[in-house]
């Protein structure tokens, strides 16, 4: 197995995004257990929506796995992922993806986004995309 360091690659600070009611940031180690605990009490609304979890899908682990992968794909340029919060109370709303960035002539790239179940249907992930 080949481990890397997120010492090596990691996420500029600073990258915030501010919206009227809302502001995204990429996912810190600390998000972890706000980020587990949205999932499991939103993971029926989600899992239509979703691959088939892992068993350890929200354990601490996968979430360290996620940030290297995100700062991995920082690192080169071919992804960005950011956390969604509520300004006025700092209460995680859900997550953005853009992935499989893709330059050149013809420019592409995947968007992959989901809201906590207590947060749907109230504008949040339309004023976040």
């Amino acid at each position: 197995m080949i481990r890397i360091s997120l010492a090596r690659f990691h996420v500029p600070s600073g990258n915030r995004i501010e919206g009227q009611r809302l502001y995204m940031r990429p996912p810190r180690g600390g998000d972890w257990r706000a980020w587990a605990d949205l999932r499991e009490r939103s993971r029926a609304f989600l899992t239509p929506w979703e691959p088939t979890w892992s068993a350890d899908a929200l354990s601490r682990a996968a979430f360290r796995r996620r940030l290297r992968q995100t700062a991995l794909e920082w690192h080169d340029d071919g992804g960005y992922g950011f956390l969604i919060f509520r300004r006025e109370d700092d209460v995680l709303l859900g997550g953005i993806n853009l992935s499989n960035i893709r330059r050149g002539v013809a420019q592409s790239a995947n968007l992959g986004y989901w809201i906590g179940q207590p947060h749907a249907r109230q504008g949040y992930m339309t004023e976040a995309l």
